[in-house]
C-alpha cells in the first residue's frame, strides 16, 4: 500500500512540474509577443570589441572545466577509460563494511597532461579516501589538457568515484 502511495506521489509531482514549466513557457511567449508587436525601431548594440571578449590568461590560474572551450580528456579511453583504471587498481581496505561508497575527488589536469593537487572532497571513511588518492597518484597515463580559445590551460576536475564494497 505504501508503495502505491509513493507511485501516486511521484506522478503528481511530475505533473505539477510539467504544468509549472508549461506556464513559464506561456509567460515567455506572451512577453515576446508584446515586445515584437511594438513598431518602435530597435538598434542592436554594437558587438563587443575583441579586447573585451578575450580571456585573460594568468600564469598560476586553474580554470574551472565549465568555462573551457575544450575539456581535458584521459588519453587511455576518455573518462570511461579513467574509471576503468580506477576500478581495476582500487584495493578495498579489509576493515570496510559492505556498502556502496561514493568518494568525491578533486584534481588539476596540468598543461603537460599530468595530474596534481589530488584531494578527497568527501570521504566515506574506512581508508577509502586514502586508497582513492593512492590510485590517482599512481596513474601513469596522461590527459590531453583542456583549452580556452585554443590555448592549453590547467583545469580543475571534481569527480565521484563509486565503490561497491562487498
Amino acid at each position: 500500500m505504501l508503495k502505491h502511495y509513493k507511485n501516486i506521489t511521484t506522478i503528481i509531482t511530475v505533473l505539477l512540474l510539467c504544468t509549472q514549466l508549461n506556464a513559464q513557457n506561456d509567460t515567455i511567449k506572451n512577453s515576446n509577443e508584446d515586445e515584437t508587436s511594438d513598431l518602435t525601431p530597435y538598434l542592436a548594440p554594437s558587438p563587443p570589441s575583441k579586447e573585451t571578449t578575450k580571456v585573460v590568461f594568468e600564469k598560476d590560474k586553474v580554470y574551472n572545466i565549465s568555462i573551457l572551450t575544450k575539456k581535458p580528456k584521459y588519453t587511455d579511453g576518455g573518462i570511461r577509460g579513467f574509471y576503468n583504471y580506477v576500478a581495476e587498481n582500487f584495493k578495498i581496505p579489509k576493515n570496510s563494511p559492505n556498502m556502496v561508497a561514493k568518494i568525491y575527488v578533486s584534481f588539476t589536469v596540468e598543461v603537460d597532461g599530468s595530474m596534481s593537487n589530488i584531494k578527497v572532497l568527501r570521504d566515506p571513511g574506512y581508508g577509502l579516501g586514502n586508497e582513492a588518492i593512492r590510485v590517482l597518484k599512481d596513474i601513469d597515463k596522461k590527459w590531453i589538457p583542456g583549452e580556452v580559445d585554443g590555448k592549453a590551460v590547467p583545469a580543475k576536475y571534481n569527480l565521484p568515484i563509486v565503490i561497491n564494497v562487498t
